[in-house]
């Protein structure tokens, strides 16, 4: 993930790393392993990739196309001591960083297992008690 902080855009950089690509893949032909002779027997057919994911071009136009991240990420940015890979620390301040604060799911140490909403208000809430000082 970067951080230019002229337009604040923040990139997630998927599928940029030759890996990702990989995990999608195979990702990909195990699922159509595991179903596709299932859904067959059905009547039904693929539709995607469908016939276009029958080369390695067409696979990954079809996951460039359909990709992509509709749950909320967390724990991306650890609440942990830095030896242990965390990012911020207990008062949501960045690691390295004077001024700077990460207040969302991000922070979450482990993935929960519910519902992220709760569990990311109850750390704006903490965060802005600690700013305000109640």
């Amino acid at each position: 993930v970067s951080l230019e902080s002229d337009d604040l855009k923040i990139d997630p950089a998927y599928l940029n790393d030759a890996s990702d690509w990989q995990d999608l893949e195979t990702a990909v032909a195990w699922v159509r392993e595991q179903f596709t002779p299932k859904l067959n027997r059905l009547g039904w057919t693929e539709v995607v990739p469908g016939k276009r994911g029958g080369s390695l071009r067409g696979l990954r136009r079809s996951i460039s196309a359909y990709a992509q991240s509709i749950y909320h990420p967390t724990s991306t940015c650890p609440m942990a001591p830095p030896e242990s890979e965390g990012v911020v620390d207990t008062d949501f301040r960045v690691y390295g960083f004077d001024n700077l604060r990460i207040c969302d799911a991000s922070t979450f140490p482990t993935i929960p297992a519910s519902n992220t909403q709760a569990p990311t208000l109850h750390i704006a809430r903490t965060l802005a008690n600690l700013l305000t000082g109640r």
